[in-house]
């Protein structure tokens, strides 16, 4: 797989992988790109206050939801649940908000300013969980089926539109290659949380 990227008018490679049928060269490629890119802790802690502001806003967001079920539903049996789903948002998002800083580490810092945004672009995701949640109040069968692919294609379109900006695949097979990846990501976190939630729901 090869990424270039194409920021300002140069093009440079960023990532190379020559070889994938051999698990020697691809461990030695990966090496490789984890030498590139140094840690930039400054840019780091220019982001620690948005993703903290940010951070408040979704759980203030999902506190309001829940309060409006655990009000919907009546009091009587939502006490624990309510924990339990507040408990599984907050490991989600030091989750999501964890794997954008490595990705971020691992594949492009520095002046290559466009993969700071893929740490807001796949915490954006948790944005889904209240609205997951909501999807899994309603009947089940074809309706849930349809919005949680719909949820996973809106998140498809903001990683392509945010993380790849300026950014081009040498092939139409690294391109393909990596949508479908990610969208079978966005499909299981989806289904994931949909799944949680089934899990910790009062009538459970």
């Amino acid at each position: 797989m090869v990424v270039r990227t194409t920021q300002g008018h140069s093009s440079r490679k960023v990532f190379d992988i020559r070889d994938g049928s051999l698990l020697g060269n691809l461990l030695r490629d990966y090496v490789r790109a984890l030498e590139l890119y140094h840690i930039d802790m400054e840019s780091v802690r220019e982001s620690v206050a948005p993703v903290f502001a940010y951070t408040g806003l979704v759980t203030l967001q999902v506190l309001g939801f829940l309060w409006i079920v655990s009000w919907v539903e009546g009091m009587s049996g939502v006490g624990p649940a309510l924990g339990l789903s507040f408990g599984a948002f907050l490991v989600m998002i030091m989750f999501f908000f964890g794997a954008g800083y490595i990705y971020k580490g691992v594949l492009g810092k520095g002046a290559d300013t466009s993969y700071i945004s893929y740490v807001y672009v796949v915490a954006l995701s948790v944005v889904h969980y209240p609205y997951l949640m909501f999807v899994g109040l309603l009947a089940k069968g074809i309706w849930m089926f349809l919005c949680m692919m719909a949820i996973s294609s809106i998140s498809q379109f903001l990683i392509r539109s945010s993380m790849l900006r300026n950014h081009s695949f040498e092939s139409n097979r690294d391109r393909f290659m990596f949508d479908i990846s990610t969208f079978i990501l966005q499909c299981g976190f989806c289904f994931g949380s949909l799944s949680l939630f089934a899990f910790l729901s009062p009538t459970n």
